[in-house]
């Protein structure tokens, strides 16, 4: 069964749409900034970057929330032309953080989040189901995995795979502040990474189903990997960096394709030396050799890190940026989060495909 996204759309702090964060990311547009709000340890404000035009609201799940809906209710209205639908099913698949980690919920009880999300869903179905994923920043890796069942189960159906974070949250500033992790590139401290905010949603659906319905095909979703580290970085554990070779090595096996073939990389790597240390391993025992060709793309430099968020937003990067032609065949994503949990996805150009 052969699976393909039809849909995408993110909102980040260098773009409103996918299209637009796509372009400002191969562009290197970068909205990273001092922040006025925050300050670390040392007193030194800290290097962030924001959403801006979108929600004013100061409440931080208020406002994170207004920016999934506005991106979700595009989404849908632009992939929806023909309207409500009597016997469409959709899954929506939501990835959020780990609840380890403090700061602002989007699901369950206490927010309401996740059911507007569901609410506005129903308007072009008959049924919605919602499945929430908390594994963080590879959650939405988890998510496509989820989805392959879901419409192997039911190929009539449609996956809505989504990402959404802030960690611009006082309670969650404080968490990594603690721990010396955030970025204060002004005054000296470059080793942490810069906080941001995003959004993010796409549809994945069969191919048969794609080419009856007659909807564009952005790119195919080759294969993935799933994988645990087993000395995670919040375990403070002497590391081998395993999980992410796994991760990678699963999507490589499963895909059939040459590790040669694969011309871009987009990852979540966002400044923190354990980060470029864990990919540093997985590429020499995946690729072998470092390919010059081979391009590795890390937007946290433009949009600040986005946590749970991450994975979908950087699938829909890909996905745009085979669909317009300027990534070649194949594309691979990685994500990995403090608690363990790594994840790799391969995408494939539908260029071809797109007859119709």
């Amino acid at each position: 069964m052969e699976l393909v996204i039809t849909a995408a759309n993110s909102i980040t702090a260098v773009g409103h749409n996918a299209e637009m964060t796509s372009a400002s990311v191969r562009a290197g547009i970068s909205r990273l900034a001092e922040s006025a709000d925050y300050y670390d340890i040392e007193g030194n404000p800290i290097t962030a970057a924001f959403i801006d035009g979108i929600s004013n609201k100061e409440d931080d799940v208020t406002r994170t929330g207004e920016i999934a809906k506005y991106c979700l209710e595009h989404l849908l209205e632009r992939y929806f032309q023909d309207g409500y639908s009597s016997d469409r099913e959709i899954n929506l698949l939501l990835g959020v953080a780990p609840f380890s980690r403090p700061g602002p919920r989007y699901e369950g009880k206490n927010q309401e989040i996740a059911d507007q999300l569901v609410k506005i869903s129903k308007k072009w179905a008959a049924k919605v189901t919602l499945q929430v994923i908390t594994s963080g920043n590879s959650s939405v890796i988890r998510c496509i995995e989820i989805a392959a069942q879901l419409l192997k189960d039911n190929s009539h159906s449609l996956c809505l795979v989504g990402g959404i974070d802030s960690l611009l949250s006082l309670d969650t500033l404080n968490w990594f502040e603690k721990a010396e992790r955030l970025k204060s590139e002004t005054f000296g401290r470059n080793q942490g990474f810069p906080p941001g905010e995003a959004a993010g949603f796409m549809i994945i659906e069969t191919k048969q189903q794609s080419l009856i319905r007659k909807t564009k095909l952005l790119a195919e979703l080759v294969s993935v990997g799933l994988a645990n580290e087993p000395a995670p970085f919040l375990s403070e554990q002497p590391s081998k960096e395993e999980g992410l070779t796994i991760a990678c090595k699963t999507a490589l096996a499963e895909s059939f394709c040459n590790p040669a073939d694969i011309e871009a990389v987009f990852c979540d790597l966002n400044g923190e030396f354990f980060r470029s240390k864990e990919w540093g391993y997985a590429e020499i025992r995946c690729f072998g050799n470092r390919n010059e060709s081979r391009k590795l793309w890390h937007p946290a430099d433009c949009m600040g890190s986005v946590g749970a968020a991450s994975g979908v937003v950087l699938v829909n990067i890909a996905a745009v940026g085979l669909s317009r032609g300027w990534i070649g065949k194949y594309a691979m994503v990685f994500c990995s989060d403090d608690e363990g949990e790594c994840g790799s996805v391969i995408l494939k150009s539908s260029l071809s495909a797109n007859t119709h």
